[in-house]
């Protein structure tokens, strides 16, 4: 939509006028004149992840932990295994680092978003 100005009045192209609740969405460095509705003004903002806290993304349970604390690991190697419906998740390593700490014991019932490993 093209936005004019005439004698003070913002009017589109098509020559209807255009309400002051529109505001300016910035996207990939363009500007786009549109509604936003009151969810959209108080959503969370996106954060970036820490790697080194390694979270459960989906509920499930702990059958396997092969890394004890201390352990000084290379990216790739499997920390522990979560299963959730029926599946089994190899849960691997995002770095090289140490395992600080275990926050999860074999048998263990966790919700999404549960803090499994701590890596230093």
């Amino acid at each position: 939509m093209i936005i004019m100005e005439s004698q003070g009045k913002k009017t589109t192209k098509r020559g209807k006028s255009v309400d002051d609740k529109f505001e300016d969405f910035y996207f990939e460095d363009t500007s786009y004149r549109t509604t936003l509705n009151e969810k959209f003004k108080n959503r969370k903002p996106w954060k970036a992840q820490d790697p080194k806290l390694i979270v459960g993304v989906i509920p499930g349970t702990i059958v396997e932990v092969f890394v004890t604390e201390g352990q000084d690991l290379k990216k790739g190697e499997p920390l522990l295994i979560l299963e959730a419906m029926k599946m089994r998740n190899v849960v691997c390593m995002p770095l090289d680092g140490i395992v600080k700490s275990i926050l999860v014991e074999k048998g263990a019932v966790i919700p999404k978003g549960h803090l499994l490993v701590e890596i230093e």
